[in-house]
């Protein structure tokens, strides 16, 4: 059973060390894409962020809640919406693969962050 110490270390090892890894990750992706960062199908800095940490927070709270399947619901509505990104834009390549790694790395820190809070894994 989680307490509160656990839930509140979860979260931000979830949504602020996720985001301390991520951000520069993906930034440095997209500089690598396009040479600049500069890309317009990429979100802007705020956008991204706070999208990135309401995502981790939302795995977390998937797996605290005992509803992992919450994961797999929200992932198939990402793949979906960047589906509509328009296959003939050049740009949609590089995106494809960022997305994949900025979603796989957000996914695995909120996964952490839920063991963590339920105290299935410890930082100790």
């Amino acid at each position: 059973m989680a307490d509160c110490t656990s839930l509140t270390l979860g979260y931000i090892v979830s949504i602020v060390a996720g985001g301390i890894i991520v951000f520069p990750v993906w930034w440095g992706m997209w500089r690598f894409a396009d040479g600049k960062g500069e890309n317009p199908l990429k979100a802007p800095h705020l956008l991204a962020i706070i999208q990135g940490a309401v995502e981790r927070g939302l795995y977390t709270s998937c797996i605290v809640l005992g509803r992992p399947d919450g994961i797999a619901v929200w992932l198939a509505f990402k793949a979906i919406m960047r589906v509509k990104v328009p296959a003939e834009d050049p740009r949609n390549v590089a995106g494809t693969e960022i997305f994949l790694v900025g979603t796989a790395i957000s996914l695995a820190f909120g996964v952490l962050g839920g063991m963590i809070a339920m105290k299935i894994w410890s930082l100790k």
